[in-house]
């Protein structure tokens, strides 16, 4: 799968904050690397791999070897970091999380303003109440 250069620019800068999850030691893709790659491409979908070799034709060899051998595609190398992109299968309907719809932006306005007008009118009456009954209770002058 080929990245579009959009796509890679993105990817690029999702990944700038990220730290590198799997080393390549000087010993080179062995199977307990391969299977932490494999983990780390399923869980992340993006990741940093870290590789220690001193050519930097090994350097894009290893790489390169990855990508063949894990289904990713390298994003960028800088230095000794490669970045690497695997998209995680879609989940089926069943597993996925069933999340709350939310309200947009307007109606939790409109019920905002709903809610501030209705404690508005109790505050109101309560204050037409007070007043009645103040009316109503005080003796009156007989002058």
């Amino acid at each position: 799968m080929a990245l579009s250069s959009q796509e890679k620019q993105t990817l690029k800068s999702r990944a700038h904050h990220l730290k590198p999850v799997v080393t390549v030691s000087h010993k080179g893709l062995t199977e307990n690397v391969a299977n932490e790659l494999e983990i780390a491409l399923a869980h992340h979908e993006l990741i940093k791999v870290r590789i220690n070799c001193g050519d930097r034709d090994k350097l894009q060899q290893i790489t390169d070897t990855i990508c063949e051998n894990h289904q990713a595609d390298c994003v960028q190398i800088i230095g000794f970091l490669a970045v690497l992109y695997r998209q995680a299968p879609a989940k089926p309907a069943a597993e996925k999380p069933k999340t709350k719809s939310k309200p947009n932006s307007k109606a939790k306005a409109r019920a905002k303003r709903q809610e501030i007008k209705a404690k508005a009118e109790k505050e109101e009456q309560a204050r037409k109440k007070a007043k009645y009954f103040k009316k109503v209770t005080q003796p009156r002058n007989k002058d």
